[in-house]
Parts: structure tokens; C-alpha cells; sequence
């Protein structure tokens, strides 16, 4: 009896630090020189349903000619702790007209644009 107590006093542990532990993160960092990135850990998204549309806005954006110049403007990272895998990179450029090109992946070449009302969105989620 006091062994299947044991057990399932362990188990309700196991269960609550499982359930407390968020798997991804959603994290914003800048460049502040070509080789270093300063990411701010204090700010990260946790909450599921705005890293999701936060990749729902990433994935419905249409892919552009327009080219970049110098660093990134900031750079947005989703790492999956639980996987320990890094789901999404993305670099953005902020343009004059308030819309917002990007890239996916680290010195990926190919560039997608968002127009100034998803990059409000975008600006929104990543505070």
C-alpha cells in the first residue's frame, strides 16, 4: 500500500513540473556587429497561440525581389526546448513604408514580404 502511494505521489510531481514547462519559446534578438546577435531572453513569448500566429503570418507571406541592405533589423528565433531543436529563424528588415521584408533560415537569399498591416502584427507579438 505505501509503495503504490509513493508511486503516485511521484507521478502527480512528474506530472505538475511536466505541465508548468512551456516547450517552445518565441525570442527576439539584434544584430549589434556581422557576428553577434544579442537576444533578449527576458522578453520571450511563451504563450502557444501567439508563436503560432506568429508562423501562420510567416508562412502566408508572399515571397519578393526586393533586396536588403546591411544587417537585419532584428531577428526572431523559436526554439523547442522539449526537442531541442530551433524551429524557425527569421531575419526582418524594416522598410520606409512600414511593411517588412524577411528571410527564412540563417543567409537564406530567398526574401518574402509582409505589408504594413501584418507587420504591425508581427511588431505587436514580438514586444
Amino acid at each position: 500500500m505505501r509503495k503504490s502511494i509513493a508511486i503516485s505521489i511521484l507521478m502527480s510531481i512528474l506530472l505538475l513540473t511536466g505541465c508548468g514547462e512551456n516547450d517552445r519559446e518565441l525570442v527576439v534578438g539584434t544584430y549589434f556587429n556581422d557576428d553577434s546577435i544579442s537576444f533578449e531572453e527576458d522578453t520571450a513569448v511563451s504563450e502557444p497561440g501567439k508563436i503560432d500566429e506568429f508562423k501562420e503570418l510567416i508562412t502566408n507571406s508572399s515571397m519578393t525581389t526586393a533586396s536588403v541592405d546591411g544587417l537585419p533589423d532584428y531577428v526572431v528565433v523559436i526554439n523547442n526546448h522539449k526537442e531541442s531543436t530551433m524551429e524557425l529563424w527569421t531575419n526582418f528588415w524594416v522598410q520606409d513604408d512600414g511593411s517588412m521584408v524577411f528571410s527564412r533560415g540563417m543567409g537564406s537569399q530567398e526574401f518574402f514580404v509582409i505589408d504594413p498591416t501584418e507587420a504591425g502584427k508581427i511588431s505587436e507579438l514580438v514586444k
